[in-house]
């Protein structure tokens, strides 16, 4: 038969204490030990608990502002050349440093410059070829209207010659 009750003892100081009656002599047994004393191991293990949750929150804080300015890094160095790209710059290139989402997302904007560069050289060569094809036929109508000018003349003095000739046929 145990009773266990908190109690102040004659210093004046929190006891944990357990009495128990012994029948057979009559005696009453009580047990105190300081509450300080009783708790410290578990207050010594909350106070580790506590060091480690706040040293790992801290390590889980710095590795997630790691992680997020990495990524975002990489998201603006990559705002960055699609504004030079843009502005018509094709020989831009983004340098890969990851094989995950962001370093997949380069790789493709790597390979669709690449494919837009090629598609303007093409595009480029062939306003080029035409241009000069163009070149070529505004200097034959040149001779051609040339050649009709001169015809032209030439039938002008023709009937200016057939007009003399009238003239000297009716005199």
């Amino acid at each position: 038969n145990f009773f266990s009750h908190k109690s102040v003892d004659y210093r004046n100081r929190n006891v944990l204490a357990v009495t128990s009656y012994i029948e057979p002599v009559g005696w009453g047994l009580v047990v105190k030990i300081d509450r300080s004393e009783a708790f410290e191991p578990i207050v010594r293990l909350r106070g580790i608990l506590i060091f480690f949750m706040l040293t790992f929150s801290l390590a889980v804080l710095f590795f997630a502002l790691y992680l997020g300015e990495m990524i975002s890094g990489s998201l603006q160095n990559l705002t960055r050349l699609v504004q030079k790209i843009h502005g018509g710059d094709l020989s831009q290139r983004i340098t890969i440093f990851s094989h995950d989402e962001i370093g997949q997302l380069a790789h493709a904007f790597n390979e669709m410059t690449a494919k837009l560069q090629e598609s303007q050289s093409l595009l480029e060569n062939r306003v080029a070829e035409k241009t000069h094809e163009l070149g070529e036929k505004v200097e034959q109508m040149k001779e051609y209207n040339k050649t009709l000018e001169d015809t032209k003349r030439a039938m002008i003095n023709v009937l200016e010659d057939l007009e003399l000739s009238k003239k000297h046929i009716e005199e």
